[in-house]
């Protein structure tokens, strides 16, 4: 399934012991930790606090352990990982746009003879950039 093979890969995040790879992903790993571990988790986090809290007080719900299936709770999870990943995306995309942007400045400033240290300036790129632009 989605979700087992993604969980994987976030719970090595959780087991390395990365502390700023944890902090990045942390509300998607509280999802499949178990309590102890969550408790390790929340140290002055007020969301991860707040999850276990009604946590806590769903699982004493009859109605709703008898309501979420395993697959339900999948489910929902692997709907919670999409969206992360989505957000993720568009940065990841809005990120190359202004790379791309930036190229394409370039290469007009050049074009119309500004020299390489002023392009360097208005649009943020390195020299090494702006030599394999201008040598395409």
């Amino acid at each position: 399934m989605i979700y087992e093979f993604y969980m994987e890969n976030y719970l090595k995040i959780w087991y390395s012991k990365n502390e700023n790879e944890i902090d990045k992903y942390k509300h998607i790993i509280m999802l499949d930790l178990k309590p102890y571990e969550l408790e390790n988790l929340s140290k002055d986090d007020k969301v991860v606090k707040k999850y276990m809290e009604e946590l806590e007080r769903v699982n004493q719900n009859p109605e709703f352990r008898e309501y979420m299936s395993a697959e339900e709770d999948n489910r929902k999870i692997e709907n919670s990982l999409r969206s992360s990943w989505k957000r993720q995306g568009l940065e990841e995309g809005k990120k190359e746009g202004i790379k791309e942007a930036s190229e394409n400045i370039a290469k007009a400033l050049f074009s119309l003879g500004m020299d390489k240290e002023n392009i360097i300036q208005a649009t943020g790129l390195s020299a090494k950039e702006i030599d394999n632009l201008i040598n395409l």
